[in-house]
């Protein structure tokens, strides 16, 4: 009778984890139909892309549909939807963009492609709260020397008499002058690709800095004093600059940013500077 006990135990228990695991599947199985009608009807009510353009459509983490013209600039030749984020930009953009999907918000972000190509996001949103899909312009901002938009602000860089840094609207910093490198004593490489953040020495509280960045998105542009942490490892107190770049879009592509000794105040930038298109 004892190992009759045992045995209607162990069947009863059985049964009870079979059924859990058929409820589980059963779970699964219609969120997933739920998911598959939330991307038809995100791609189906998506709005009308346009033909030179490149646009997307985004929904959650994972591109539902693209044109030709965003499947080119994005290097994508076969495409089976909906596309993972994660395989088109980098890592540490990926978090940013999430972060501004959640919101549930028109947004504008700059993020890189794993090739290294700089792309400028205007997403507008339509849709629901708990089924929000984003209609994306894209706008290929690329840093390489062989950007034109790029090589003439990297040259505007070198004409200035005061030191200076071009960032990404990551804060990256993209490029220096010769004069912010004897300054610094940073080399090129030193800094390249490196956070803006990277010459702080800790003096000033993080707030300071959201603030301050709150300030230049904005109003375009910041003035005041700030310590700098050099290649010497010592702090140095600079008076600094910093506004926005605009590209011919009237879109905020780079951050220029212009130091000078704190007892020597720089004429302040007003507002954003424009690169105008050549022609």
């Amino acid at each position: 009778m004892y190992e009759q006990a045992i045995t209607d135990n162990s069947l009863l228990s059985a049964t009870i984890a079979l059924a859990m695991l058929s409820l589980l599947l059963l779970c699964l199985f219609y969120e997933a139909r739920i998911y598959r009608v939330e991307l038809r009807f995100a791609v189906h009510t998506a709005p009308r892309f346009s033909t030179d353009v490149p646009q997307i459509v985004i929904h959650k983490n994972s591109m539902l549909s693209a044109n030709d013209a965003a499947c080119q600039l994005l290097n994508i030749t076969t495409i089976d939807y909906p596309v993972v984020l994660d395989s088109l930009f980098t890592h540490t953009c990926i978090e940013t963009l999430h972060h501004c999907i959640r919101r549930h918000q028109d947004f504008t972000l700059a993020v890189y492609t794993h090739d290294q190509r700089l792309i400028h996001l205007q997403a507008n949103v339509f849709g629901k709260t708990t089924s929000a899909r984003f209609h994306i312009s894209l706008l290929d901002t690329d840093t390489s020397q062989n950007n034109p938009f790029f090589r003439r602000l990297h040259n505007n860089l070198e004409t200035l008499s005061s030191p200076a840094i071009i960032s990404d609207t990551n804060q990256n910093i993209l490029a220096t002058n010769s004069k912010f490198r004897q300054l610094s004593g940073f080399d090129t490489d030193d800094l390249y690709h490196r956070p803006v953040s990277q010459l702080r020495p800790g003096i000033f509280a993080e707030s300071y800095y959201h603030d301050l960045w709150a300030q230049v998105c904005a109003a375009g542009h910041w003035a005041g004093q700030l310590w700098l942490r050099f290649n010497d490892g010592q702090s140095h107190l600079q008076q600094i600059t910093i506004s926005s770049v605009l590209n011919e879009h009237g879109q905020t592509t780079h951050y220029l940013i212009v130091a000078s000794p704190a007892h020597i105040v720089s004429p302040p930038i007003t507002g954003a500077k424009k690169i105008a298109p050549d022609t």
